[in-house]
């Protein structure tokens, strides 16, 4: 028994069409002619298209997979630098213990109101404690402006508050450098300049004038003192 195939082109839309004649199949002609037709799936499936984000502290790419997480990859400090300071003074408000997570160990602390500055973390440390325990529980600093600089550093206007209302002479501004230990932000050196309670007004400007023309006129005695 044979069959004849009828030609067949072959394309993405083509049609296949196999015939099988009723003259070659046992010779009975009764047999109806039978046309089988179907359509090829010749058609490029799409292309799926499989985003995947992942932050590369949580899952760093290696190759062509991602690294599982594990504890010992770093994790990103939380805090911006200006929210490293926000958190600072509000930690000299209400947390003494954790403000020691802010400075660092070699910090330098310059408090124009002293003659020496403050070195290293314990000296530092020593200072808040004993401006905490002057502040009383009612006394607290109010933020003002904070505006970051380069290479992580910071300036910030405050003011000290007795029951929500601002104590006079009490305006001042720290400059702070921070620095990187480990995963967080620490102050690494700060300067802070406070509102004198002296206002000597024009009387500042005399003086000013008066020790310019007194340097000017002894400039050799003023390089020696």
């Amino acid at each position: 028994m044979a069959a004849q195939l009828a030609p067949t082109a072959f394309s993405g839309q083509a049609t296949r069409r196999i015939t099988f004649s009723n003259t070659e199949i046992g010779g009975d002609s009764s047999l109806p002619k039978k046309t089988c037709r179907f359509k090829s799936n010749n058609m490029k499936t799409p292309r799926r298209r499989i985003c995947v984000r992942a932050k590369a502290w949580k899952r760093p790419y290696i190759g062509h997979r991602f690294k599982e997480p594990s504890s010992s990859d770093p994790i990103p400090n939380p805090l911006s630098l200006s929210e490293t300071i926000k958190q600072f003074y509000t930690c000299i408000n209400k947390d003494l213990n954790r403000l020691g997570e802010f400075i660092s160990d070699d910090c330098f602390f310059d408090d124009c109101s002293f003659y020496k500055p403050f070195q290293g973390k314990k000296e530092v440390m020593e200072f808040f404690r004993q401006l905490i325990a002057s502040m009383g529980p009612i006394i607290e600093f109010k933020i003002g402006l904070v505006s970051d600089g380069d290479d992580f550093t910071t300036g910030v206007i405050w003011h000290l508050e007795w029951n929500k209302k601002q104590i006079p002479f009490t305006k001042g501004c720290s400059f702070n450098e921070c620095s990187t230990e480990g995963t967080k932000l620490v102050i690494k050196r700060a300067q802070v300049i406070t509102e004198s309670p002296m206002k000597p007004g024009r009387s500042a400007l005399v003086l000013l004038k008066f020790f310019t023309s007194l340097f000017d006129t002894f400039p050799k005695a003023t390089e020696c003192t």
